[in-house]
């Protein structure tokens, strides 16, 4: 009998690298996510530091321009957590979006590999039962050459 040889094992590849693909696309989405985090976190850092730094500003008595400069860069540090928060919106779509079609890449390797799996057993089967077959004819042969004896 010949050697077991699943007739999709190209797809079966072709799937397992477009698995890995999407899988790579996964991690730097998730990567790319982490950064953004980093920077919206720092931004409020920033905020919170400046926040600080006016409330000392104005217990010292210092001058309404100077506190309003702060204010004002303040307010713009304001505007960019808004804008890094969106960014990280889009980011997590993009990041479902990319979970969605790994689980999906995921699904379809599995079911080929399934596949595969149930055409290996029903091989093995098959080669099993001639292998039997195969032994009874020995067996049968041998009994017969010894006369029908024992």
């Amino acid at each position: 009998m010949k050697r077991f040889q699943f007739k999709l094992e190209p797809l079966l590849e072709y799937r397992k690298r477009l698995e890995d693909i999407v899988n790579k696309e996964f991690h730097e989405a998730t990567m790319r996510l982490d950064e953004e985090e980093r920077k919206l976190l720092d931004l409020k850092e920033t905020y919170n530091r400046y926040s600080e730094e006016i409330d000392r500003l104005k217990e010292e008595g210092t001058t309404g321009d100077e506190i309003n400069l702060h204010y004002s860069y303040l307010s713009h540090v304001k505007d960019y957590i808004k804008e890094q928060e969106n960014i990280i919106r889009r980011f997590k779509e993009e990041l479902e979006d990319k979970r969605k079609r790994l689980i999906e890449a995921t699904r379809n390797r599995k079911v080929v590999e399934i596949m595969k799996e149930r055409s290996l057993k029903s091989y093995m089967t098959i080669a099993r039962r001639l292998e039997q077959k195969q032994m009874d004819e020995i067996a049968g042969v041998r009994f017969c050459k010894r006369g029908g004896r024992r």
